[in-house]
């Protein structure tokens, strides 16, 4: 099985707590980077991986904000 590097591609968000913080969310995602295991010589993209990003905000102090 050979192992190649992969980055996401045709980011978007499916839902959000707020919409300022979909650009982000999509943002942080585009610069992570996963191996790719490729079988029998057959690459191909995964489609409809889901992954949750939690932003924790802080206040003026550095506290942690409660979530909504």
């Amino acid at each position: 099985m050979l192992m190649t590097p992969g980055v996401p591609i045709i980011l978007k968000t499916t839902s959000s707590t707020h919409k300022i913080l979909e650009r982000p969310a999509i943002k942080s995602v585009e610069g992570w980077e996963f191996t790719v295991k490729i079988a029998d010589e057959a690459e191909g993209a995964r489609k409809g991986i889901n992954n949750k990003v939690t932003f924790r905000l802080l206040d003026k102090r550095g506290n942690i904000l409660p979530e909504p």
